[in-house]
Order: C-alpha cells, then structure tokens, then sequence
C-alpha cells in the first residue's frame, strides 16, 4: 500500500518540478571600449552563491537560489522564483582570459571581460603609392 502511496508522492513532486518556472537571471550584455560588460541580476544571491568561468570563448555563470522554509511555518503562498541556474554565452571577440574580473553589489553580478589585443580596434596609416 505505501509503496504505491510513495510512488504517487514522487510522481507528483517531479510534477510540480517541471511545471514551476525556474530562476533564470536577467542578463545585459554591453560593448564598453576596451571591454565586455556582463550584468546578472541575482538578487538574494551571495557572491559565493554564483560561479564564473570562461573556456574556449563561452562565459558560464552557475548558481543556485534556495528556498529556505522555516520549520514548523506553512506557507500560504510562494510567488518567488528558485532554483539552480546555468547561463553559457559563447562571446564573439577574444578576450583576456587572465584579466576577467567578477564582482557583486546589490544583487547584481558584473563580469568584465578585457578584450585581447587582437580583438581591439587599430588605425590603420594610409600612405600614397609610391612613396616610402
């Protein structure tokens, strides 16, 4: 009897996994310069919450938002959004690998990404046939 009680608990459980939305940060990626700007919000998130890594040109951000009950405390009503999270952008420049910095403030994740030096713009002289 409780095996088929068990099985219908962890049917429903799996349910409930897949129909609720997971927590998939925001993220603004912008051009500064000399550098990639990569925003996350991740808010309630501690920056040893949230891995950065970058390998072959894909910058991956990996992180968890956990739900924390309070034991003997019902919830009524659980709007926010939780769960683990994985974000990979494949970036079309060369970066810097060794000079990629990350930071947390106020629940946003900020990812620089120096370019390399064969990815940075140059002028190029122009000179008149002919001369030297």
């Amino acid at each position: 009897m409780f095996g088929t009680l068990n099985e219908l608990t962890n049917g429903m459980q799996w349910l409930r996994e897949e129909l609720e939305p997971a927590f998939t940060p925001a993220l603004n990626v912008v051009e500064d310069g000399d550098s990639i700007l990569v925003e996350a919000e991740v808010p309630g998130l501690k920056a040893g919450d949230v891995e950065v890594s970058f390998e072959s040109g894909e910058l991956t951000l990996k992180g968890e938002k956990k739900f924390e009950a309070k034991e003997n405390a019902p919830v009524h009503r659980r709007e926010r959004i939780y769960g683990a999270f994985t974000r990979t952008l494949t970036l079309p420049w060369e970066i810097a690998a060794d000079k990629i910095t990350a930071e947390m403030k106020d629940g946003v994740l900020t990812v620089v990404l120096p370019k390399a030096e064969v990815a940075k713009p140059r002028k190029v002289a122009v000179k008149v046939a002919g001369t030297k």
